[in-house]
């Protein structure tokens, strides 16, 4: 269900939304949510301009429906769909300055972000950080889609193929974050590969994996999925001090996922947390010169500048060898979790009217 992602009562405060289904396809079982008398299907590829002008906005057509093919967000991400207001809103609300609202382009990763992850998924990651006991960097890695299923499809040459996956095995992998993380660094690190895969690090860092904690963590009792356990370890990613992504063409969701950051990451002073009139639906709190937190998610250096390369911290992919970026990460600021100065933003969107189907 939807709602063991996501908020959808918080989310509800920025964009009304209503909960169905789509008819099923001819010969699929099953059956659906009965969608509401004033739902209109329209054609997966209209767009916003396109609805507005042959929908106007009544009591009968406050509800539009599209069928989506892959993944949810690909109308966003095609430009079907036009996100400008609602990320100018949501970016405005953190503090982005005018130049980070002229593009607005990241509403794809507006739910991968964690603003309106679950309470449930929320928690668990507060427990795994506070399990942990420090500062921490964090390592993504994943073999098998970013590289292996495509060098099945051909996607990459043989040569590239066995460049990958020679630098994504621990021996080459602990050369390249012996760039970034001094030893004793503590690692929390998701994966789809297993612990003892990883085992030639901990003679350097502190290795750290969300089911490590689960005993210890009554909250991560309720992680019961992939998906939500992976939206765990995303906003751990997002609390460290850095973070090191498998490739470069698979880094840039992680730098857009940290748009609540977008200010401190612009300017490295406190964002503008004076909250607009008549809004509704983001909490910031805690901004100081190591992150902030956002609707209780917290966003660290990893997020802001990313130490000690930013978005150059990946795995290289081709032959070229990691950056060393001449220095690497220093413990920074701690903040606690206590609440401080916390101020409420609220979104005051100007839109059509129509409802958000998930």
């Amino acid at each position: 269900p939807t709602s063991e992602l996501i908020d959808l009562d918080l989310l509800g405060r920025v964009v009304s939304i209503a909960q169905t289904a789509l008819p099923r396809r001819a010969g699929v079982s099953g059956g659906s949510i009965p969608a509401p008398e004033s739902a209109v299907d329209i054609d997966r590829s209209w767009k916003s301009d396109r609805v507005a002008a042959s929908l106007p906005c009544s009591a009968g057509t406050r509800l539009v429906r599209r069928r989506v093919s892959g993944f949810w967000f690909r109308p966003c991400g095609y430009g079907i769909t036009d996100t400008r207001a609602l990320m100018a809103a949501l970016l405005g609300a953190v503090g982005a300055r005018s130049k980070n609202l002229a593009s607005a382009r990241v509403l794809p990763h507006l739910l991968r972000s964690g603003l309106f992850y679950s309470r449930a998924i929320k928690r668990a990651a507060r427990a795994v950080r506070r399990s942990i006991g420090g500062p921490f960097a964090s390592l993504h890695l994943r073999r098998g889609d970013k590289f292996s299923s495509g060098c099945e499809r051909a996607q990459f040459s043989l040569e590239e193929c066995a460049f990958m996956d020679e630098h994504t095995r621990p021996e080459k992998l602990l050369s390249a974050l012996r760039l970034w993380l001094p030893p004793g660094t503590r690692l929390l690190i998701g994966s789809t590969e297993p612990a003892a895969f990883f085992a030639p690090l901990r003679s350097t860092y502190t290795l750290h994996f969300v089911d490590d904690f689960r005993s210890a963590c009554s909250d991560l009792a309720a992680i019961t999925t992939n998906y939500a356990l992976y939206a765990v370890e995303t906003l751990l990613f997002f609390a460290s001090t850095a973070h090191v992504e498998t490739f470069g063409f698979s880094a840039d969701w992680f730098a857009d996922a940290c748009f609540p950051a977008a200010a401190l990451a612009a300017s490295g002073a406190h964002p503008h947390l004076a909250p607009p009139p008549n809004a509704r639906g983001v909490e910031v709190s805690c901004a100081d010169a190591a992150g902030l937190k956002v609707n209780g998610v917290r966003y660290g250096r990893a997020c802001i500048d990313n130490p000690p390369c930013n978005r150059m911290s990946f795995l290289p992919a081709r032959h070229r060898p990691a950056l060393s970026c001449n220095s690497s990460v220093v413990d920074p600021l701690v903040v606690s979790d206590r609440k401080c100065g916390e101020r409420r933003v609220e979104l005051a969107l100007a839109g059509n009217g129509h409802n958000v189907v998930v």
